[in-house]
Parts: C-alpha cells; structure tokens; sequence
C-alpha cells in the first residue's frame, strides 16, 4: 500500500448548527477533545491497581475570522432565547475530513452547549477573531456525505 500524505486544514471542516440551521463559520482554528475522569481501584493486594476512565463529555472550540456579524448574531440570539426561560435551541457540531487516499471521515458533536465566547481584536492590522467554546455531551463517527 502505497503511503499517503497526512490530510491537512485544508481538508477538515468544523461546521455549528443551530437551531436547524448552519452557521457559517470562517474557522482560523478549531479543537475537539474528550474530558475525562481517570482513577484508578486498588484490589485485593493485586501489586498494581486497576486503572481506568470515564468520559465526562466533550471540549470543542472554534475561532473564526470575522467579515460581518453573522456569526456573532445567533450566539446573542441564544442568550436572548436562554434570558427569556424559553427551552433550549438545539445546537450540533459536524466535522468533515476528506483523507488524501480519496475517502472521508465524519463525526458529529450532540447535546451542544454554548460557553463563554470571546471577540477579539488583536491590533490595528490583525482580523478580528471570534473564539466560541462548546461541550458536548456526546461525539461520535457518522457516514459521510460526498
């Protein structure tokens, strides 16, 4: 089997949807990672102990370039949804990688909740730069689509 090339940015896709609909996203940088508990049980004298881990859920974070202010809108509309008591809109993340041999890989983020975002302006040159971090309760590999 001939070795291929590592898949690069170019070739991974972080997509946010809400409430049904895709955001678009210009990702500069985007993260995925799992948040776990690890311990470990001491047993019956055993000489080592049993290790283990629990998933508590999932880290994600986005940064995106700004051109307008379509990205920033809808997280202030899920605040103003949230401050009204109304229920949650319902939030996903997707992320589409198309590996170097020509196949492709897709995971998708559930039960996504919003943190902390920060916009911010480097300097006078610089883009300005939308971070959004989000949890998941869940993250798992689905087909992927063309």
């Amino acid at each position: 089997m001939p070795d291929i090339p590592f898949f690069r940015g170019k070739d991974a896709v972080f997509r946010l949807f809400m409430d049904g609909r895709d955001r678009l996203l210009n990702a500069k940088t985007w993260s995925a990672k799992r948040n776990a508990t690890d311990g470990a049980d001491g047993v019956n004298g055993e000489d080592r102990d049993r290790p283990y881990s629990v998933t508590n859920f999932y880290d994600l974070s986005v940064t995106c370039y700004q051109k307008d202010a379509s990205i920033l809108l809808p997280l202030l509309e899920d605040q103003d949804n949230d401050d009204a008591g109304a229920l949650p809109l319902d939030k996903a993340v997707g992320i589409n990688i198309k590996i170097q041999d020509g196949s492709r890989a897709a995971f998708v983020a559930k039960e996504v909740t919003l943190g902390a975002w920060e916009l911010n302006q480097g300097g006078r040159a610089d883009a300005v730069i939308l971070t959004i971090p989000l949890r998941a309760r869940y993250f798992s590999k689905v087909a992927a689509i063309g």
